[in-house]
């Protein structure tokens, strides 16, 4: 199954606000790329994938990509064949290549029938420290058909950007939560006959819940080079759920080539769009890679390499101005998605 990235980037390449008579031959087949080295540990995964015709039977296997043979280089001359780890994902070795400040990563796609591509270099530049992580609580306004407000936490951080160079980042932030729930409630309800007939038990009362919400921002420093500035990224809506015990927040703060910051802005503008005529023409995220064989084969996606910096918090309900309704779910906690018995060692 291709992973959310994969599936929003051909969202945004063959969606449009007005249907449009695409004339397509019915073969075109291109491929489409997600790839980043970074400063951090390996190992790092580049993941495959192919778009489809209109019309083609879904389901089917991406069978060009089959033993593909995936390589990343660097400007010292250091460079790793991937192995392949299921159809269209490749990683490094864990103890292989490690991304290094100030060398320039590029990688390199052969397909079995012969295709080749290749993306620009990228340079993999320093991330200054993610110093703050603010919190503003916010009462959203009662929709139609709604009883009770809504609220969320607009999350930002603080940076000071290093001075006189030109710096662009992406900033994109992970959840856990804890949840306590009433296994020995349970009830179940028969097919047939009368119910509900009590079933308590006895596992599992506390998980810790992945939060599987992807938030992406970007931000450049032309209007605060050198400062310290404070950079929205996102919102936490509040729920029974999720602030049910406490919630642990965790931003990732990555340093991006201008390319790869063109390529996000726009990437990010159309996954957020409405459908509504104000809303910019679609475009396509104009990607870094190219084919080696056919100069005029368009090729989607983008490798990169950044450094990353992260900060972490707690909030707990507690914490919360106006907290929610306490979660009320007679069932085993095990039973919610993403959810596991296994606390985090940081809890």
């Amino acid at each position: 199954m291709k992973n959310s990235f994969l599936w929003l980037l051909a969202l945004v390449l063959f969606s449009c606000v007005e249907p449009v008579d695409l004339k397509l031959p019915a073969n075109v087949r291109s491929l489409v790329v997600e790839g980043l080295v970074t400063n951090e540990p390996g190992p790092y995964t580049v993941k495959l994938a192919m778009t489809s015709p209109y019309g083609r039977p879904t389901g089917l296997k991406d069978q060009e990509l089959e033993r593909a043979q995936v390589e990343i280089s660097s400007s010292t001359g250091e460079r790793e064949i991937l192995m392949e780890h299921g159809l269209g994902i490749f990683k490094t070795s864990p103890s292989g290549l490690r991304g290094k400040v100030g060398e320039a990563y590029t990688l390199h796609v052969k397909l079995r029938d012969g295709r080749s591509y290749t993306s620009t270099a990228q340079l993999l530049t320093a991330s200054p420290p993610v110093e703050n992580i603010q919190l503003q609580f916010q009462k959203l306004p009662v929709k139609e058909g709604e009883e009770t407000p809504n609220y969320r936490y607009e999350v930002s951080v603080d940076v000071t950007d290093p001075a006189r160079e030109k710096n662009f980042y992406r900033w994109e932030w992970r959840g856990i939560f804890e949840v306590s729930t009433q296994p020995w409630d349970y009830e179940y309800w028969p097919p047939l006959g009368n119910g509900p007939i009590p079933m308590p038990k006895l596992c599992c009362k506390t998980c810790y819940v992945y939060d599987t919400t992807k938030v992406t921002e970007v931000g450049e420093d032309r209007l605060f080079d050198g400062n310290r500035y404070r950079q929205i990224i996102g919102y936490l809506p509040l729920t029974a759920e999720n602030i049910n015990v406490r919630y642990h927040l965790e931003v990732a703060q990555y340093s991006v080539s201008a390319e790869a910051y063109d390529f996000w802005r726009v990437f990010i503008s159309q996954t957020r769009n409405t459908g509504s005529v104000l809303d910019p023409p679609p475009a396509n995220p104009r990607g870094n890679l190219s084919s080696i064989t056919d100069p005029d084969e368009t090729v989607y996606g983008f490798f990169g390499a950044s450094a990353v910096t992260r900060k972490a918090i707690f909030i707990n309900r507690s914490d919360v101005p106006v907290v929610p309704p306490l979660l009320k779910y007679p069932d085993d906690c095990l039973t919610m998605k993403y959810s596991t018995t296994i606390r985090p060692p940081f809890w």
